[in-house]
């Protein structure tokens, strides 16, 4: 039998349900970034950004991805699908 907390069973089930645009957004206010600030920092337009974040943008690409998880200071591979490697920083949220 495995014993699991109810608070690690709920943010194992926070983590397994988000989506790119939750992470993206939840990276991003921990920075303290706006979407105007952090799509200027990137190179990309804010609509691009606000597009991840609310899930209209089914492939923003690798390269968007990978500025992305660089500027927020996360691993692309929790960005784009919520792996936590333990590499940078705070990011295993």
């Amino acid at each position: 039998m495995i014993n699991v907390d109810y608070f690690s069973f709920s943010r194992m089930m926070k983590i397994m349900t988000s989506t790119i645009g939750d992470r993206l957004r939840e990276a991003r206010l921990k920075r303290g970034f706006g979407t105007q600030e952090l799509s200027l920092k990137i190179g990309k337009s804010r609509g691009l950004v606000t597009l991840i974040e609310n899930g209209y943008t089914r492939d923003p690409g690798c390269r968007t991805m990978s500025l992305l998880a660089k500027e927020l200071g996360v691993t692309l591979e929790w960005l784009v699908n919520g792996l936590w490697t333990g590499v940078r920083g705070w990011a295993n949220i």
